[in-house]
């Protein structure tokens, strides 16, 4: 029945999408169907909570970088992040921390800094900045290339430009890689960052949010990958929009079937779209996504300001997806100013608005004023293998140079899920009240030890590192995501924990935050079980992992099995009617094993001639000549009569 459902829901807003027409009618509140697991029911008794997290920003030092004081009439003061990231390769996860702005002397050390956590003292230790030329300012490190080295995503704000640097050979980084250049952009400068395989062809492409708020700019541009390393602008991907700052980005896939690039921003003039779906593509099998509005109206959010229809007029800050039913179909929490918004996905691919119901649609300092909400995550703090949420809040940009609209400080808040989305504040409990402006949220585990960790970006301050120390009676899980065939990033990949005869969920890429961009990791528990019965993976390819009897406690890293490769690895060949491109095809049981199955292949876009698959010991090898034209075509292949969801693009090379 859930899969006839995701199908429902996958036509309906296609529809709407591919014609342009307007997306089919809101269901009402009391139209739209209830999950169960979210009727009110009985009260919920939480487990006992005790500890909290530990801050230990003190223990690193004076910040190693000046910061940007803002100047009160055009410019606010600079915010900073914090990344966990296992730079060396030694299976420990360094600690970097990061200026967000470019700015002239007298702030010349614009270095983003690493620590290295000394395990059996549980001290981080400086390892100095980042070795390089000019301004190092980090807003991602992941493995772009997928090479099996930490590659530096920098932004810049006053040369509008992201570029790439590469680890190479001797242990280094490469020379910066510009990945376009300002005359292709315009006014465009790196904001938020997101990776995504937005044409499914097995490789992670980027999308970047302008954070010049201009009219006449792109709100958001997609760098699509087309060799080891080369991403092209992708202009035609995103419609143009009205202009907005975009502080974070995020994917949504609520089903496999439903693809959504979410820009969350302050717009400039006319509401800029909040959705964009994936829908039509080009000749070339080059996405194409459309402007498209899953959110009821009226919304919670309307009974604010009533002439204010759409959720972009509220100013979106940041997200974060979480399954608040347990049906396994994605639902959707957004920082708004200044509420806290949540949303179910209901049958006919509309959202329901649990905003209400929920209990935090809005938090207040300590002297009443509404605050303004941030990056957020889901997390399982109290490990009842229910989605609980932690929310940063700060001011807004205006804020800084219109006294009136100043807040004063703020602070994260933490909240416990009650069932589905009903949830009760901790915040003064867990120790996460500190005052201050905060922004970004980036969670870890450099402990291993299975229990969220947390980097609290700040603003015209230093970022706050937070150790959970909290205790409870269940047992902490938490999952790396490695991917092979669905791309490094695996961005949508569905992680299922059965344990204690219940059942929980978190998808990678499950969260956004301002500046700051990091590795796709999960949060869940085992409740009173010591180990998970089971752990499955639905990977973006289409392969259903499940891993047996694993242990709770410790961070595991989740490697997707291998189904598909290409040969060579770069995927480009002479297109001279000769040359062969192989595309190797793993059959593989559901845990992991190779296994028997027929391979079968068909050319989706382009001129590309495949060959019969041929048996290759536990594989299977379809070779694919080139045309004698240069150009690219999309493989399909199929085991045992199911398409892969990944796609492979070849290219061909004059």
């Amino acid at each position: 029945m859930r899969r006839l459902r995701e199908l429902a829901f996958a036509s309906s807003l296609l529809a709407a999408s591919c014609t342009g027409s307007t997306p089919p009618p809101v269901f009402s509140s009391d139209a739209a169907p209830v999950s169960p697991a979210l009727d009110a029911g009985a009260p919920v008794t939480l487990p006992p909570l005790s500890g909290g997290f530990t801050d230990l920003t003190a223990t690193l030092g004076p910040l190693p970088f000046g910061l940007h004081p803002g100047d009160g009439s055009a410019a606010e003061p600079e915010s900073t992040i914090g990344l966990f990231y296992d730079l060396d390769g030694d299976g420990q996860d360094e600690l970097l921390l990061s200026p967000t702005r470019a700015a002239a002397a007298p702030l010349a050390n614009r270095r983003a800094h690493v620590w290295r956590l000394d395990r059996p003292s549980g001290e981080w230790r400086s390892a100095g900045p980042i070795a390089g030329d000019g301004d190092l300012i980090v807003m991602a490190v992941t493995d772009l290339d997928e090479d099996g080295h930490p590659d530096l995503l920098l932004g810049q704000d006053a040369i509008p430009r992201l570029v790439l640097l590469a680890w190479g050979r001797d242990g280094g980084f490469d020379p910066p890689i510009a990945l376009s250049d300002q005359a292709t952009l315009g006014n465009f400068g790196a904001g938020a960052l997101l990776l995504d395989d937005i044409d499914d062809d097995g490789w992670t492409d980027l999308v970047i949010g302008n954070r010049y708020c201009t009219q006449g700019s792109r709100l958001v541009v997609a760098f699509h990958r087309s060799g080891p390393r080369t991403f092209r602008p992708l202009l035609s991907a995103f419609p143009p929009s009205a202009g907005s700052s975009v502080y974070a980005l995020l994917a949504f896939r609520p089903t496999p079937e439903i693809h959504y690039v979410v820009p969350l921003g302050q717009g400039c003039g006319a509401p800029p779209p909040t959705f964009m779906l994936r829908g039509s593509a080009d000749a070339e099998a080059l996405p194409r996504f459309a402007v498209a509005d899953p959110v009821p109206d009226p919304a919670y959010f309307n009974s604010f300001h009533l002439e204010q229809r759409v959720i972009s007029e509220f100013a979106p800050m940041a997200g974060a997806i979480t399954d608040f039913g347990t049906d396994g179909i994605a639902d959707l929490y957004i920082s708004l100013d200044p509420i806290r918004t949540f949303y179910e996905t209901v049958p006919g691919g509309r959202f329901r608005d649990l905003t209400e119901a929920s209990g935090m649609a809005i938090a207040l300092t300590p002297s009443g004023t509404k605050m303004i909400p941030w990056g957020a995550a889901f997390l399982d703090l109290n490990r009842d293998m229910l989605p609980d949420i932690v929310v940063t809040h700060g001011n807004d940009n205006g804020a800084w140079y219109q006294p009136s609209s100043f807040l004063g400080p703020q602070h994260a808040v933490a909240h416990l899920n009650l069932g589905g989305a009903r949830f009760r504040e901790v915040t003064a409990q867990v120790g996460l009240q500190r005052p201050g402006q905060w922004r970004s949220l980036i969670v870890g585990d450099p402990d291993q030890d299975g229990d969220p960790d947390l980097i609290v970006g700040g603003q015209g301050e230093s970022p706050r590192l937070y150790r959970n120390d909290l205790r409870a009676p269940g047992h902490p899980v938490s999952f790396r995501i490695v991917g092979t065939t669905s791309g490094r990033a695996a961005t949508g990949a569905r992680v299922t924990v059965r344990a204690d005869g219940r059942v929980a969920r978190a998808w990678a890429g499950d969260s956004s935050a301002p500046y700051a961009l990091s590795e796709p990791m999960m949060f869940l528990s085992t409740g009173a079980a010591p180990r998970a019965e089971s752990v499955e993976v639905d990977w973006p390819s289409g392969f259903h992992q499940v891993l047996r009897d694993v242990p709770s406690d410790t961070r595991h890293v989740l490697t997707e099995p291998r189904v598909l490769s290409v040969s060579p690895e770069s995927r480009h060949a002479r297109a001279d009617g000769a040359s062969v491109i192989t595309v190797r095809v793993t059959p593989r049981s559901p845990d992991g094993a190779p296994r028997s199955g027929v391979v079968t292949a068909r050319v989706l876009t382009g001129t590309c001639v495949p060959g019969s698959p041929s048996p290759a010991g536990e594989a299977w090898d379809l070779p694919v000549r080139a045309p004698s034209t240069a150009g690219s075509c999309v493989v399909e292949v199929a085991i045992d009569g199911q398409a892969l969801r990944v796609r492979p693009r070849l290219w061909w090379d004059s």
